[in-house]
């Protein structure tokens, strides 16, 4: 059967956890011996991503298993922290919503992102966010906008991670003030964020646009274990160049 999107993650012990879905979210391990699995953990859901905590406890979020733009598509967030798969609703946009992507701070404290719309007919999508706190998801938000309707394929998704000052760094592909695809960047400054020089909250937003690009596509992030975070995060984008397909490049630091 096709794979619509897959994810992989690596816990304490250095095993990795793959997840995929077709229609269906499934996931699959290796235990140091032999791989486990795969096994269905859900129907109907797209578009995962995982990620694990300080106890080893995996976090999956993904969305209902339909094509943009259909509408009344939500993200969920999946747990197995108490062994049995836990399933809990997080946005609350009335239109499409998918593309989620999340982040862990030093904290434990969840940080998740993904692309909806504010008003039930869609059109100009936008990001939101939602933060996992004291045991419950905050009221979701508006934090950037693709000045765009998003489109099937998920090229438009966030991505997202920390750094070691427990900066929150956010991207995704849209359309800017003179109708150019670019790379949009914001970070946010938590409460326990190690900076000095600016005051909580979001930064203002930037763009990594190299000019010479006609298009760019699928930004993606490196989420590193926090022992191995630097200040600043890596970012990749594809992008294309002339008649050219490639892969473009930055290290983003804030402030």
């Amino acid at each position: 059967s096709t794979i619509f999107a897959r994810d992989i993650v690596v816990d304490s012990a250095n095993h990795p956890h793959i997840i995929w879905t077709n229609i269906d979210l499934f996931h699959t391990t290796y235990n140091g011996q032999k791989w486990i699995g795969p096994t269905s953990i859900v129907k109907g859901a797209w578009h995962p991503d995982i990620r694990v905590n300080a106890n080893d406890d995996l976090l999956i979020f993904a969305n209902d298993a339909s094509f943009y733009p259909t509408p009344g598509i939500s993200i969920y967030a999946l747990d197995n922290i108490n062994v049995k798969w836990n399933i809990e609703k997080v946005s609350t946009s009335p239109f499409w919503s998918g593309g989620a992507a999340a982040a862990i701070d030093s904290s434990g404290n969840i940080y998740l992102v993904w692309i909806g719309s504010s008003t039930q007919a869609g059109g100009a999508d936008e990001v939101f966010f939602s933060r996992y706190v004291d045991g419950e998801w905050q009221t979701p938000f508006q934090i950037g906008e693709l000045n765009s309707s998003a489109g099937s394929t998920g090229q438009e998704s966030p991505s997202i991670a920390f750094d070691q000052n427990d900066v929150l760094y956010v991207f995704w592909r849209g359309l800017n003030n003179k109708n150019r695809p670019v790379i949009f960047s914001r970070a946010y400054a938590s409460e326990i964020s190690k900076v000095t020089t600016v005051t909580s909250g979001w930064s203002p937003i930037i763009e990594l646009d190299n000019r010479n690009a006609s298009d760019v596509w699928w930004p993606s992030v490196a989420d590193m274990w926090l022992s191995n975070r630097v200040i600043g995060v890596d970012v990749v984008w594809a992008a294309t160049v002339g008649t050219d397909r490639v892969i473009e490049f930055s290290h983003v630091v804030y402030p």
